[in-house]
């Protein structure tokens, strides 16, 4: 039983330096976060990497000594890529002579995408708090009680328990001990509970009572809070980088070499601050960016010009270019702005987990801490807070009880940083986006580019259309029709010399003529399918899930029909999905859902199977993208390696009439 106990307090101390170990191993990760925001890219997913292990190590002993099992919930790694036939690696229009940089593209990826390293990383900077007053308190008590018990045998007993008897000293520490003692297997089953909390995998659950959601968001508000006041410190040193290199890349003459990669960089950290204004106002912020400038075109000549310079190789003037255009954009000096106001800015999110500190302490500690401190010092201290003293003095009717205020006004603290925090979050979401939003002419910039893109992309996909209608007229239907020609030229002429004969060969013309037919009708199905025609989207998508070999339940109802264009490139965008579901994703169940919100026609997909499918390796999927590119539309996979595969069509559209067929109209 003893050693029970004993154990029970020291796993908890060791508990309690782990938490330690994992607040300074976040402190290295968010170091490791600089040398990203400068070019240096390869460095943090080996930090984040390196740092699971710890999450690892807690989960083992929650599994042996709380008794709570915590499963790994880390996605699986990805496979290396593979090279070609001809020995390249290929990613999208890019080949690679090796796949390293492939390779680390995927791992970083994993890395960055699985929810599981973001719990990871929030277990490491709550629970150095939480599970080191959870470790600790058993043990503590312990001490503190042994202290008052033999406080009447040691001088320094009667500081630790100033205005207590001494003869109660040893009952009170009696208590407290046995206290530590009881506890130490119960909180010992809670520090796995709280570990379990963040380092399990997410689960769907039934619904939450409204008071536990409504402490569980204001906790992670709070939390977010501590952490935007981090990246404000961070942007500062990013501000300070950029102000240096500008001004040395000045005097040195390489402003064109140094200047544009940096502020490349440095955006990453604007870009995602606003990802996370969508999140707390619902609105998203759209790249505020110009177009990057196209590659150079020689001279008549054969040089190149930059300004009123002319040069061999095309490399200064991609330089120059690029230099102008960073210069030129009104986002780089506003990014630049937000980076040095934001650090001051930032500290109004970080307001409420101040005062949640300031007022935990106020209405848990003041018993413990202010005893340990006096012993230490070997003199009294002045307890409760300094505002409360200026706030109620001694004069007052708690004069008589000078730590009775100390609880009150701690939960007075705290709740209102539970009240407060939402409101400045969304304060400071607006605030980023004033300064992070897009002006008016980088929206019509964007435009034009997005147009100038969509319409070579419709041109493209139209010549590729025409081309394979000419490929398969040419090599199908042609071909047939002139055989059969030839065949009826060779029966005409043998009808009167071998009737049989000329028997057998109307015979084969009209077996080729059935063949032809077919492949006509294949050739129509492929250009606009007649079920599509007649029956309308939903009923189209339905009879593609009864052809497919996969699982598929189709939900949704159209109250009338898009475009017959629009109403096409969504039919074969479902038919390229479900292909890839059966071929490539392993898949064996397939949801889909159609909808129309008054604007656009939306449609999404879910698929059980492996994932790891990207439009950029230029599949079926990448053509799907450029069609729908044509009608302003969106094609968006999201395909974490492991699964699921979750991809969102979206076109825009108004709906015609529900009417689907002449027959319906005649009924």
């Amino acid at each position: 039983m003893v050693r029970r106990y004993t154990l029970a307090m020291a796993r908890g101390v060791v508990f309690a330096g782990l938490a330690v170990v994992g607040l300074l191993t976040w402190a290295l990760v968010l170091l490791a976060l600089v040398p990203v925001f400068v070019g240096l890219v390869f460095t943090h997913m080996h930090v984040v990497e390196w740092t699971r292990p710890l999450p690892r190590l807690v989960r083992r002993l929650c599994g042996r000594w709380s008794t709570v099992d915590i499963p790994d919930p880390y996605r699986p790694a990805p496979e290396p890529v593979q090279p070609e036939e001809d020995g390249w690696y290929r990613d999208g229009d890019m080949l690679y002579k090796r796949g390293w940089w492939l390779n680390y593209q995927r791992r970083f990826t994993w890395i960055s995408d699985d929810p599981a390293t973001w719990r990871d990383h929030l277990w490491m900077l709550v629970n150095g708090i939480v599970g080191t007053v959870l470790g600790l308190l058993p043990a503590a008590a312990f001490g503190y009680g042994l202290l008052g018990f033999l406080a009447p045998w040691q001088p320094i007993g009667i500081t630790w328990y100033a205005g207590v008897s001494l003869s109660l000293a040893p009952v009170i520490g009696l208590l407290v001990m046995t206290f530590g003692v009881l506890s130490a297997p119960h909180l010992l089953v809670a520090q796995g509970r709280w570990n379990r909390l963040l380092l399990a995998q997410r689960r769907p659950r039934g619904p939450k009572s409204r008071p536990r959601v409504w402490l569980g968001n204001r906790l992670r508000t709070i939390g977010y809070g501590a952490a935007v006041a981090a990246f404000g410190a961070l942007g500062l040193v990013l501000f300070l980088a950029h102000l240096l290199v500008f001004v040395v890349s000045l005097f040195t003459g390489l402003q064109t070499l140094v200047w544009p990669p940096l502020v490349e960089a440095g955006r990453s950290l604007p870009n995602l601050a606003r990802a996370r204004v969508k999140d707390l106002l619902g609105e998203e912020i759209p790249d505020p960016y110009l177009p990057e400038p196209v590659l150079p075109r020689p001279r008549p000549d054969g040089k190149y010009q930059a300004g009123r310079s002319l040069y061999r190789t095309a490399g200064p003037v991609i330089r120059y270019e690029r230099w102008k255009w960073v210069m030129s954009d009104r986002a780089t000096w506003r990014d630049l702005a937000w980076m040095a106001l934001n650090t001051v800015v930032s500290l109004l999110p970080f307001l409420p987990a101040v005062l949640a500190c300031i007022g935990t302490f106020g209405w848990v500690f003041p018993w413990f801490w202010e005893p340990l401190i006096a012993s230490f010092l070997g003199e009294p201290v002045k307890s409760g807070y300094a505002l409360a003293d200026l706030l109620l003095p001694k004069a007052t009717v708690l004069g008589p009880l000078p730590g009775v205020f100390e609880p009150v006004f701690g939960v007075l603290l705290t709740v209102l940083a539970f009240v407060v925090t939402p409101r400045l979050l969304q304060a400071y979401a607006k605030w980023n986006r004033l300064l992070l939003a897009p002006t008016q002419a980088a929206l019509l910039a964007k435009r034009v580019e997005a147009l100038t893109e969509s319409r070579a992309e419709a041109s493209d996909a139209q010549a590729a259309e025409l081309r394979r209608i000419e490929r398969d007229l040419h090599d199908g239907a042609q071909a047939r029709l002139v055989a059969m020609g030839l065949k009826l030229g060779a029966a005409e002429a043998l009808i009167e010399r071998d009737p049989a004969a000329a028997k057998a060969l109307v015979a084969q013309v009209r077996e080729a003529s059935s063949v032809a037919l077919r492949e006509l009708r294949d050739l129509v199905r492929g250009i606009h399918p007649p079920v599509l025609a007649e029956r309308g989207l939903v009923d189209a998508v339905r009879a593609l899930a009864l052809d497919s070999a996969l699982d598929v339940e189709v939900a949704g109802v159209l109250r009338g029909r898009p475009e017959a264009p629009v109403e096409s490139a969504a039919y074969f965008g479902v038919s390229e999905v479900l292909a890839n579901a059966a071929k490539h994703a392993e898949a064996a169940r397939v949801s889909i859902e159609l909808d129309h919100d008054g604007e656009r026609l939306r449609i999404v997909a879910t698929d059980d199977g492996r994932g790891g499918a990207d439009p950029g390796q230029g599949s079926g999927l990448r053509g799907i993208e450029r069609r729908f590119a044509t009608f302003d539309g969106t094609f968006t996979v999201d395909s974490p390696v492991g699964g699921p595969t979750k991809v969102i069509m979206e076109l825009p559209c108004v709906l015609s009439s529900p009417k689907t067929s002449t027959s319906f109209e005649t009924a």
